[in-house]
């Protein structure tokens, strides 16, 4: 798992606000039990791209690790809201994953 933290740091070096190797390292950290740091990377990842799924999911999981059950449930339940940029399908519920468009 060490290698793969020093691989997205490295990533981020390189460009530094790129939500997907935050979330990735989100993510490697989380397997590595840093939660903390984990949830960091996912906060960040969202602030980059705001609404970013991978992200979003991700986080609830470690935030249903740490024991903070009412906000990882949000985070994770937000997976079945479809957010784009057309008002019609906005707020559609999605069973199926994701609406292709």
């Amino acid at each position: 798992m060490s290698e793969a933290i020093s691989c997205y740091d490295e990533a981020l070096r390189i460009k530094p606000h790129y939500p997907e190797a935050l979330s990735g390292l989100g993510v490697a950290l989380k397997e590595a039990g840093r939660l903390d740091e984990a949830l960091v990377s996912f906060d960040e990842a969202l602030k980059y791209k705001s609404g970013f799924p991978d992200a979003r999911n991700n986080r609830a999981g470690a935030l249903l690790l740490k024991g903070s059950l009412k906000a990882g449930f949000e985070d994770f339940e937000s997976r079945w809201i479809v957010r784009t940029r057309h008002p019609s399908l906005s707020s559609r519920i999605c069973l199926n994953g994701p609406a292709k468009i």
